[in-house]
């Protein structure tokens, strides 16, 4: 009884390895990501809000920045407020939510 307990428990421990394993290989697969984009320097133009921008072809342009450097869904977001200027980003916020509701 006890040599089955202990057996079950071994096979436990080897399938939470092996899951630990495959998703630190993951991580470490992203982490590699992100430094072999982070050489790439790319980055996205401050969004102002003035006239002459638009926003659509912005937040485009800043998804495909954010796809060809690899960035993970957490780091777009965070990203994001960095790259509106205080009087762009009401604007966009706007133009966000305006886009939602049609």
């Amino acid at each position: 009884m006890i040599t089955g307990l202990f057996n079950a428990l071994r096979v436990d421990l080897e399938k939470e390895s092996t899951s630990n394993k495959a998703a630190l290989s993951s991580l470490q697969e992203s982490i590699k990501a992100v430094k072999k984009s982070n050489k790439r320097n790319l980055k996205p133009e401050c969004f102002t809000g003035s006239t002459e921008e638009d926003a659509n072809q912005w937040l485009d342009f800043y998804e495909r920045v954010a796809t060809i450097s690899n960035w993970m869904e957490e780091l777009r977001l965070r990203a994001f407020p960095l790259d509106l200027l205080k009087r762009g980003s009401g604007k966009l916020v706007c133009h966000i939510n305006q886009e939602h509701q049609n």
